[in-house]
């Protein structure tokens, strides 16, 4: 698999320049790139949308809330490509919902911008769910899997999500049993060849 990249450096804090909803899974690359294009508009630099790793944010309870802040501090070392998924409702009563935005950082000559791509869908079976996921994830660069709230080893959803990940990052802390949770999550990773990180 694929190293993890080392962390950029030299960049400033960073903006978000603009962020709009896609109607549907395959509107989601044509708006990344207009979005693209209105930053280099906007800017006057050429716009470079960099990622050097594929970020999957899910888990249970409102991760986005959670998630928001950590992803944008973590975005000037590590400009990726972040899906975060929520299988809470979406608003209106739609099946799914998909919000994209680029967060980008000002160099002297460039706008670097990573992506952001917020899916919202009440469908909880779990091989619908690696569907979605799957076609947006960028091929020759590693996969990161952020899941928020305990572990769930009988969810398909999470065993199918550590499936597709080089490294699994996970938070100890609140964890009802620590020593057997981060026990059976090593040796789930390890049957799927990936990395267990754990933030606590």
């Amino acid at each position: 698999r694929p190293p993890m990249a080392e962390p950029l450096d030299g960049m400033a804090e960073p903006t978000v320049l603009l962020e709009t909803t896609a109607e549907t899974l395959a509107d989601i690359e044509l708006s990344l790139s207009e979005l693209s294009q209105r930053s280099a508009m906007t800017s006057g630099k050429s716009v470079v949308r960099i990622k050097t790793v594929n970020l999957i944010v899910c888990g249970s309870g409102d991760i986005r809330a959670r998630a928001t802040t950590t992803l944008s501090a973590l975005s000037a070392a590590h400009p990726s490509r972040t899906i975060l998924l929520s299988t809470s409702k979406p608003a209106a009563g739609l099946p799914i919902r998909t919000h994209v935005a680029t967060e980008c950082h000002h160099t002297d000559e460039h706008v670097l911008c990573y992506e952001r791509i917020t899916i919202e869908t009440a469908v909880r079976t779990a091989d619908l769910l690696i569907g979605i996921v799957r076609p947006l994830l960028v091929s020759h660069i590693p996969t990161c899997l952020w899941w928020i709230g305990d572990p769930g080893f009988s969810d398909e959803t999470f065993r199918g999500l550590v499936a597709i990940s080089d490294r699994v990052v996970v938070d100890s802390q609140g964890y009802s049993n620590v020593d057997k949770d981060l026990k059976n999550l090593d040796e789930l990773a390890h049957d799927r060849n990936a990395v267990v990180v754990d933030l606590n």
